[in-house]
């Protein structure tokens, strides 16, 4: 898989956790990087010995450590450098947010170096050791003078993965070492790491840099990493996971440029495809009003001027929030309106109210609230039969649920519906399906309906979800009593003809989907 090539000047950023090294001498400054645990000396003709720690600022605040310009009888610098990082948090903050990594990518970078000539022809003992996998003994060569000359230097940078914490420790046994008169012996051992985070984009940060999302608004992930020097680094072999109810997009559209207008509504879920890629897109359709604590994580495989050096796992988590909402109905029942063969319809009265709040902290942010809106779907399935003799019959068959006379009850595109912002006082709407019955002899209506309470939370990259469903069916079997009167009756005899079935949809609701519109004649 192609990789992805990371810019360091734009990842690192204020507010979140960064690491420390931690001095085991309570008389100096955690806030000043030191080592610990070495054990370096050079040794002189007079038997004096003494050890030497200097503090030249090395990479991403660390100290270098050693000992150099120092000429004796025998000359060594060795022992073992402990490196202590801790987690803490970052400038400004009092308690920090990122978790706590994972991983970290470490470099090690070592420049050992010993020389010295020899009071005899006798070659000249030493070795230079980076404690990174490269040493050699002291090469040999001849002064003018006839004496031999001792020398040996070495630089070595080695990157690494390591498993994160609280704490990370690291290790090193270099050696610089020449025993001979006027022997020099030096080295500077620079130690770097950093975090392999998950970066989110399109979240709303709390003050103490926490990510924040409302359902229905679009969310980016990528891997990265702070910073590294002297390094390139790149992420292949993407693995990404995500937490709670999710979708790639909800699409509504034309197949063509004149009515019925919206012939299809999908929805699109993210595939193995887009799960291993450099990113992630997606957006959350169920929350919590207080947030629901979800997980975004990334595995891949880390490479350091394009040489793999290990597998990786990174994650952030994310509060993400519902809107509170209030929706109820005022079923009207059905009923034959209007006797005779003249001026008669079949009708059911069905109204909705609804109220939304979106959480202010998120208004606060994007400077004004969401908005609801209804959508409806519905499966007819009806047959009226004409009292004309050698009249037409009608039959409606929708064949499955379908938008019902396009997105009737919103104003996307569509003139004369109804956007509500919430927060504001409940709005109401509701519909009533009707059927003509004039100079029709019987009548059988099984018709089904879905309306759908939906939300669109504040901000460019947001889209519909559905808070609510609503499900409900009129049934009616009913024919006209000619030698009666005009009167219509149940049919068969003795039972209910016209009926209506409420009930609401187990929480999470569907998804509103369709492929073809009801306009009023057929779909």
């Amino acid at each position: 898989m192609a990789a992805l090539l990371l810019s360091l000047a734009t990842l690192a950023h204020a507010g979140t956790y960064v690491w420390k090294i931690t001095d085991p001498d309570p008389t100096k400054s955690t806030q000043s990087p030191t080592y610990s645990g070495g054990n370096f000396h050079c040794t002189f003709g007079g038997g004096v010995s003494y050890n030497e720690r200097y503090g030249q600022r090395g990479l991403l605040g660390a100290d270098g450590y050693g000992n150099g310009n120092n000429e004796g009888d025998y000359a060594d610098c060795s022992g073992m450098i402990t490196t202590t990082y801790t987690w803490h948090a970052g400038p400004g903050q009092t308690v920090a947010t990122d978790p706590l990594p994972l991983y970290v990518i470490v470099m090690e970078k070592c420049h050992v170096r010993a020389y010295g000539p020899s009071a005899t022809a006798a070659p000249v003992v030493g070795i230079c050791d980076t404690g990174l996998g490269v040493s050699s003994a002291l090469a040999q060569s001849k002064l003018p003078s006839g004496v031999t000359f001792g020398s040996a230097e070495w630089t070595t940078t080695r990157y690494t993965v390591a498993t994160g914490g609280q704490t990370v420790t690291l290790t090193c046994t270099p050696r610089a070492q020449c025993s001979t008169p006027s022997a020099y012996a030096s080295l500077l051992y620079t130690p770097a790491i950093t975090p392999i985070t998950v970066r989110l984009d399109g979240t709303t940060k709390d003050t103490a840099g926490s990510d924040n999302i409302l359902v229905g608004q679009g969310c980016t992930a990528y891997i990265q990493v702070r910073s590294l020097p002297s390094g390139t680094i790149t992420f292949s072999n993407f693995n990404w996971g995500v937490s709670g109810q999710i979708v790639k997009n909800f699409v509504t559209g034309f197949l063509q440029a004149s009515p019925p207008a919206y012939p299809y509504g999908h929805v699109n879920y993210l595939t193995s495809t887009d799960a291993t890629g450099p990113s992630l897109h997606w957006y959350w359709s169920q929350g919590l009003y207080i947030g629901a604590n979800n997980q975004v994580t990334c595995s891949a495989v880390v490479s350091v001027n394009g040489t793999a050096i290990g597998a990786v796992t990174a994650n952030r988590g994310v509060a993400v929030y519902d809107p509170s909402y209030l929706a109820s109905n005022m079923p009207g029942g059905c009923q034959i309106i209007g006797q005779g063969t003249s001026g008669v319809s079949l009708n059911s009265d069905m109204e909705w109210t609804a109220q939304a709040l979106t959480p202010l902290f998120f208004t606060a942010r994007f400077g004004n609230p969401g908005v609801i809106y209804y959508t409806q779907l519905c499966s007819l399935n009806r047959d009226l039969g004409s009292t004309i003799p050698f009249g037409k019959d009608i039959s409606t068959v929708t064949n499955g649920y379908v938008l019902d006379t396009e997105l009737i009850y919103s104003t996307i595109n569509t003139p004369g519906g109804t956007w509500w912002a919430d927060g504001a006082s409940q709005a109401a709407s509701g519909d009533v399906p009707s059927i003509g019955l004039d100079l029709k002899s019987a009548v059988t209506q099984q018709d089904g309906f879905k309306t759908f309470l939906m939300y669109v939370p504040p901000g460019t990259d947001s889209m519909a979800v559905p808070l609510h469903e609503l499900d409900w069916n009129i049934n009616c079997n009913a024919h006209l009593l000619l030698l009666s009167g005009g009167q219509w009756s149940p049919h068969p005899p003795g039972t209910i003809g016209v009926t209506a079935d409420l009930y609401f949809n187990v929480s999470p609701p569907n998804w509103p989907v369709w492929n073809d519109v009801y306009v009023g004649s057929g779909p």
